[in-house]
């Protein structure tokens, strides 16, 4: 922010450069060459690299930040960023909730299948970074106030409802995100 103001002047010259397509399209597949797969999944692999990866997810979340353009362009590439990369701490969580904060046309196109890998994800490691996507989809606040985003909101409730055991019956909304307790 400059004077109070958001300045996009370094992401429009990023963008003007292509970025977003060269993290995409040639950085980050050039740096997964380096390692399998398997190598991600077991969290086998250097601090270098390590590094560099987080530092691309950062750019591009960056990049993405209230930059339609961009968030767009990104959006065409989530399928491929969380099914790899998502949950080995990257920063691709990160970049995804700047992807879809404040967007309401992506918000209400986020899939099914990545609102339950984020929940999913969230249940498992408790880690915050995990609801902040979820919260990014149910609240629209690009005008400064906050604004509910209903069609998500019952969507991510029916998949976290869903995902609970029979014990778990009672639900509260905190911020957009069902919270459970346990049957008393």
């Amino acid at each position: 922010k400059r004077n109070g103001k958001v300045n996009r002047e370094l992401q429009d010259q990023l963008t003007e450069l292509q970025m977003p397509h060269f993290l995409q399209n040639d950085l980050l597949p050039s740096l997964f060459k380096l390692v399998s797969e398997e190598n991600i999944k077991t969290k086998v692999f250097g601090p270098h690299l390590l590094r560099m990866v987080q530092y691309s997810f950062r750019l591009m979340a960056m990049l993405a930040k209230t930059h339609q353009a961009n968030s767009l362009y990104l959006f065409t590439r989530i399928d491929t960023i969380s099914k790899y990369l998502l949950g080995y701490g990257f920063g691709v969580a990160d970049c995804i909730t700047e992807i879809f904060s404040d967007e309401p046309e992506l918000m209400r196109q986020a899939s099914n299948d990545l609102i339950k890998q984020f929940w999913s994800l969230a249940a498992k490691t408790h880690e915050l970074r995990f609801v902040s996507f979820l919260n990014a989809l149910v609240v629209e606040s690009s005008t400064g106030k906050d604004k509910p985003v209903k069609y998500n909101q019952d969507r991510v409730s029916q998949i976290i409802r869903d995902s609970m055991p029979a014990k778990l019956y009672r639900k509260c909304t905190l911020s957009g995100v069902m919270v459970c307790q346990r049957k008393v």
